[in-house]
């Protein structure tokens, strides 16, 4: 599997099919720079869950909200800019599109999967919502073009959301690697991620022996990058299904940190504020005091990490100087895990295993 960031290239993909749409809904009434602020700001909201404000628990709404906040924005500026200029001709046509592209994106919503027809008890299908966007276009936004524009645009619309759906279904297709994906006990959303290869190892070999091969220094890089590249596929299915909160706890190969040229081949895949919300690339604490200065800056550019301590630590306290670190890992097996526990039981970050 190649090491790709299909997450950047799915919202990519989905930014252009929205101007494309927008294109179709409004012909000759298309404004391309009011469509640039409406898209900016819909894809902010809808796959970095960046919204003006939080009121809604339905994500659409809160998309809407961010939404109706740019039409209000765009009709005051289009107001100043009428009483500077006196251009009241070019004001009502602003006026009209910066109304009427706000509303298209009730119909956007479906065809970007935010609302689901599944869900839906009075529209059973995409064409309904096509029908309903075109009588819209006819006597709202008077557009009016021949028949079998709307068969031509049904299908487009179709297309588009069935590549979707194989686009984030690519998690399946290769069966060389999957993931195995365990929540993490007594704590919600949170998960631990490990890569399971499917590849038919001889017989010859003991099962210590494959343990062993596999988690040599140099394969424990190599193998970041399909690991890291299905989740990057989880996680955009996630987000598409607008699940912000789920954390993912995946391992990291320190070793990497003093390799350049690999490190940032790896952590291409995640190089995205959404990934990286949602990822917690896990190091050990003896790992700390060599490649602190490192971490420390991969923290700068946004990455996050979880620490999983070991009996190096010969201080409970020092887990207070862990802040930085978004979770706090403490295995049984570690000898200040009662004392750990005694301290920390409630903490949010700290997990016990």
């Amino acid at each position: 599997m190649a090491n790709i960031n299909f997450f950047v290239e799915y919202v990519e993909k989905n930014r252009k099919i929205i101007y494309k749409y927008l294109k179709l809904i409004f012909k000759k009434d298309y404004d391309q720079e009011i469509a640039e602020i409406y898209v900016e700001n819909y894809i902010n909201a809808r796959y970095y869950n960046l919204s003006y404000k939080e009121n809604n628990r339905i994500f659409y709404l809160r998309i809407k909200e961010n939404l109706l906040k740019v039409m209000q924005e765009l009709l005051e500026k289009n107001e100043t800019e009428k009483q500077r200029i006196g251009d009241y001709v070019n004001y009502r046509r602003k006026e009209k599109i910066i109304v009427n592209m706000f509303t298209a994106f009730d119909y956007i919503f479906f065809f970007d999967k935010v609302r689901d027809i599944e869900n839906m008890k009075r529209i059973k299908s995409i064409k309904e919502v096509i029908d309903k966007l075109y009588q819209k276009r006819e006597n709202e936004y008077l557009i009016k073009e021949r028949a079998s524009t709307k068969e031509e645009f049904t299908e487009f619309v179709e297309t588009n959301m069935e590549e979707n759906e194989a686009f984030l279904n690519k998690y399946f297709a290769d069966k060389t690697f999957e993931l195995g994906i365990k929540k993490v006990p007594n704590k919600n959303n949170i998960y631990n991620i490990e890569l399971i290869s499917n590849v038919t190892i001889p017989m010859i070999y003991s099962q210590t022996a494959i343990e062993l091969a596999f988690n040599t220094e140099l394969i424990k890089e190599d193998r970041l990058l399909p690991e890291y590249t299905l989740l990057n596929l989880i996680i955009a299915r996630d987000i598409v299904e607008a699940n912000f909160k789920d954390q993912y706890i995946v391992e990291f190969a320190t070793t990497l940190l003093r390799k350049k040229q690999k490190l940032k081949q790896v952590l291409e895949i995640i190089n995205d504020p959404a990934l990286q919300d949602k990822i917690n690339l896990k190091i050990y604490y003896e790992e700390l005091p060599k490649y602190k200065n490192e971490l420390f800056e991969l923290m700068r550019e946004g990455y996050k990490f979880a620490i999983e301590l070991d009996n190096s630590l010969k201080d409970a306290g020092e887990i207070e100087k862990l802040t930085m670190f978004s979770y706090i890992i403490v295995p049984k097996k570690v000898r200040l895990y009662k004392e750990i526990m005694r301290r920390n039981k409630k903490a949010e970050k700290i997990i016990f295993e």
